[in-house]
């Protein structure tokens, strides 16, 4: 389809998720940098994170993820771009940039969060709160990590109340 002259957005998501599925990590980071240079949608800034990470070039995350933290503040996927900017940074041994990239990530999805709370309804059982809530989580593990690496003690108790708070279960781990 793509050589016949088609430009969509589902022709480059299916493109992209193929590729993935497949373990083809150069076409899916082909077909993810195609797509957010056509459609620049969150949801394609979230597949070059994913792409970018597959394959190896850390930079390249780093490069588009702080472009998407600014770019998209409001988007479902504000605590995957953190995630995976803090995942990046402690990739290239910058663990400081990481911790920062990981709190600012679990307070933008507090914020989400917190939004979809003020919608009311049964918003926690939507998906772009388990989203968040999942990224949320994850950012706070690798925060412990980081904590439990450094002996930052204060720092670990606080992450781990975060975690009790959020529902966390030692089984994800």
């Amino acid at each position: 389809m793509e050589a016949l002259g088609q430009k969509d957005a589902e022709i480059y998501e299916r493109l992209c998720e193929v590729s993935n599925l497949l373990r083809d990590h150069s076409s899916f980071l082909k077909y993810a940098k195609k797509s957010a240079e056509v459609f620049p949608f969150d949801r394609q800034y979230f597949n070059l994170a994913l792409a970018y990470f597959s394959v190896g070039d850390y930079q390249g995350v780093i490069r588009t993820q702080k472009i998407a933290t600014q770019k998209f503040k409001s988007s479902p996927f504000i605590g995957g771009f953190y995630k995976y900017l803090g995942r990046a940074y402690m990739k290239v041994d910058r663990d400081q940039t990481a911790e920062r990239a990981f709190v600012a990530g679990v307070q933008a999805a507090d914020a989400k969060m917190k939004e979809l709370a003020a919608t009311g309804g049964d918003y926690k059982s939507s998906d772009e709160y388990r989203r968040l809530l999942s990224d949320k989580i994850d950012m706070l593990l690798l925060l412990k990590k980081l904590h439990e690496t450094y002996g930052a003690k204060d720092k670990l108790q606080s992450v781990e109340r975060q975690l009790r708070d959020a529902g966390y279960s030692k089984g994800r781990e």
